[in-house]
């Protein structure tokens, strides 16, 4: 059991709002004792005022006991924290995908940012009793690309697992301080890479997480989670999850928000039925998790699927989790909790919050008969509520006027990306490669071939948007900030949780294999946004292997040149290749070969590079240094070939665009 953590731990976790969302805090335990029921007001003077951001203003609340973790998406990305009282405690100003550890010890702050970023607090970085899933600037647990933390090695069982919700879902994972590609590959639906089975787990790791479609990725130590669904929020109708063996048992708990529901859990690596039920409103069910076990929940309608001590357990469990609302977002008005014995708090967001507190009864002796109402009450924004459960495995009902958050703990251990307050504030627009359609197979894309390409952009946000520039390259403007322009469109508007859709033309270019298409939505951010690093997306005109196993690559070179005054820049130009070994035995002989055509030319180096052997679940990596020729100009194209004695051969077709420096 973890009594042995509840007895040394000296901090009890409570909750403080932001201006929309419940943050995780911990108070010590005399304190906690004087006051065992009640309601507080935290105050909020200087910048905790404003609920509403401004552009270039993207403030939360957070509470602590330790760290505060600021991970950054876009360059110049300055953030700054006050204490409660309003005082300046720390600046720092990072570039993209960078991360810095503040630690101004236990208390409320206020972080505000001139663009948007993420937030882990608590003590990821120095105790291992805790899991959670990464979430994007919008709190958002499925995304094209994640920043976040791998604990350290407490338990030997610990986990990083990436999930994806579509077929054909490219994935990389990376250190953020090194840059170094530490896995790589394609997922189908409800599958998933886990590091322990696959590899070495990246302990005490920052971790950067991509996919070519969105996918989400959990930091396992300690079963303290919810799960997101395929929707990105954390209650829907399909999830993928993973309880693991520390502290077993650990458990598959399931609380229904609709009647006659439904649901069927699964086992996902044989296939096997865990459970089948059906629920109804307010009704929860949990499966003890005794070995590591990746699981699916499907259901016919909504409910919240989670790990957290129940199953198992009564009291004396240390652990935090941030409550679920029937929205999915942390923060409604109306949540069924099912908790054992625990520290509850209950935040508001709204002035003149009417709040009714019921204790349903025992989750197992449903219909409830013998419910209690327990506290109704209220709250202004900024007050909170405080009750403890007492031993056993009961069900609360949580009801509001306006929105509140809760959270339930035991003896202040944990961590986790906290909601973000500016996200209510702003849509999100966001594309992937699964948004980019082609009227015709791209298997069979000739040269010349008109095709129509339809692209869907979502509204993730909570608010609608509306005269969406939409804009359609040939390569990636971004990389050497010369992709010719291919097609456009406006959108005028999309609603909140809705999308809309733009077409273009295309006529297939000369080796169409060498060409994809990148869609930057909103290029000039003429819309302020909760999360921007979601809005370009690519897909190859010719179906892409890249990532395809046994042998994931991952390229890295510009798309096209700058010239300036004459000259190519830069020149020669760097292709950096990362070669992951997703099979299970060693890949033999491998060989890399590079062909040049146009003007290309080879700057250092041997065009055959023998890389040799590369074990399972590694990487190797190779530079090649090319020159480009400026009376060479359009797209010039290189090949690059890869083989090995036990693997089948890869070939990339690659381009870069010379710009032409004729009058």
């Amino acid at each position: 059991m973890k009594n042995r953590l509840t007895s040394i731990a000296l901090l009890l976790s409570v909750l403080v709002c932001s201006a929309a969302y419940g943050q995780n805090i911990k108070k010590d335990i005399k304190e906690e004792k004087a006051i065992p029921e009640s309601i507080m007001n935290i105050p909020i003077p200087g910048p905790f005022l404003s609920p509403q951001e401004t552009n270039a203003n993207f403030a939360t609340t957070v509470y602590t006991f330790g760290d505060i973790i600021i991970f950054s998406y876009f360059d110049n990305t300055t953030v700054t924290v006050y204490d409660a009282t309003g005082v300046q405690k720390g600046t720092q100003t990072l570039n993209t995908d960078k991360y810095y550890k503040f630690n101004f010890g236990n208390g409320v702050f206020r972080i505000v940012g001139n663009k948007t970023y993420t937030v882990l607090v608590g003590d990821a970085t120095t105790t291992g009793v805790n899991g959670y899933f990464a979430v994007d600037e919008s709190g958002r647990a499925l995304s094209t690309k994640l920043n976040t933390y791998m604990t350290k090695n407490s338990f030997s069982a610990e986990d990083f697992i990436v999930f994806a919700y579509a077929d054909n879902t490219g994935f990389t994972v990376k250190d953020m301080d090194t840059g170094s590609l530490l896995a790589a590959g394609t997922l189908n639906t409800g599958q998933y890479y886990s590091f322990k089975n696959s590899s070495t787990v990246p302990y005490s790791k920052y971790l950067q997480v991509t996919g070519t479609k969105p996918v989400s990725a959990l930091s396992y130590a300690d079963q303290d989670y919810y799960v997101p669904s395929s929707t990105g929020n954390f209650v829907g109708t399909t999830f993928y999850g993973y309880s693991g063996s520390i502290w077993a048992p650990n458990s598959i708990t399931i609380t229904s928000y609709s009647d006659n529901n439904s649901v069927t859990v699964k086992n996902l690596a044989t296939g096997a039925t865990i459970s089948t039920f059906t629920l109804q409103k307010g009704q929860v069910h949990t499966d003890g998790i005794n070995a590591a076990t990746f699981w699916s929940v499907t259901a016919t309608g909504s409910v919240s699927a989670a790990n957290i001590p129940f199953s198992g357990y009564s009291s004396n469990y240390s652990y935090m989790t941030r409550a679920i609302d029937e929205t999915g977002r942390g923060f409604g008005k109306l949540f069924y909790v099912p908790t054992i014995g625990s520290d509850i708090r209950i935040f508001s967001f709204d002035n003149n919050n009417s709040v009714k507190v019921t204790r349903l009864g025992l989750y197992n002796q449903f219909p409830y008969t013998n419910s209690l109402v327990e506290k109704e009450t209220i709250l202004n924004e900024g007050q909170y509520y405080s009750f403890n459960s007492p031993s056993g495995n009961y069900v609360y009902k949580i009801e509001s006027s306006g929105n509140v958050s809760v959270l339930q703990n035991n003896s202040g251990y944990g961590a986790d990306f906290m909601p973000l307050a500016y996200s209510l504030d702003y849509p999100d627009l966001a594309i992937s490669t699964a948004d980019i359609q082609y009227s015709k197979d791209d298997a069979n894309i000739n040269a010349g071939d008109n095709i129509t390409v339809t692209v869907t952009v979502h509204n993730y946000g909570n608010v609608a948007a509306s005269n969406i520039n939409c804009v359609a390259y040939d390569g990636d403007p971004d990389a050497g900030g010369n992709a010719p322009i291919i097609g456009s469109g406006t959108i005028s508007s999309i609603a909140v949780g809705g999308t809309g859709t733009f077409s273009f033309t295309y006529k297939a270019p000369a080796s169409p294999e060498y060409h994809y298409i990148v869609i930057k939505v909103d290029p000039a951010n003429l819309i302020t946004e909760s999360n921007e690093s979601n809005n370009k997306a690519q897909r190859s005109i010719r179906p892409s292997v890249d990532l395809q196993p046994p042998l994931a690559v991952s390229v890295t070179a510009p798309s096209s040149l700058l010239l300036q005054i004459g000259s190519l820049t830069p020149n020669p130009f760097t292709v950096h290749l990362d070669i992951f070994n997703t099979g299970t035995v060693a890949a033999t002989n491998v060989t890399v070969t590079l062909e040049l055509f146009n003007g290309l030319t080879l700057a250092s180096g041997t065009l055959v590079r023998n890389v040799g052997n590369i074990n399972a679940s590694t990487t190797s990596s190779l530079d090649y240094s090319i020159r480009a020729n400026a009376s060479t100009s359009g797209f010039n194209l290189y090949k690059i070939t890869i083989t090995a004695s036990n693997a089948q051969t890869k070939v990339l077709n690659k381009a870069i665009n010379i710009p032409d420096g004729t009058a």
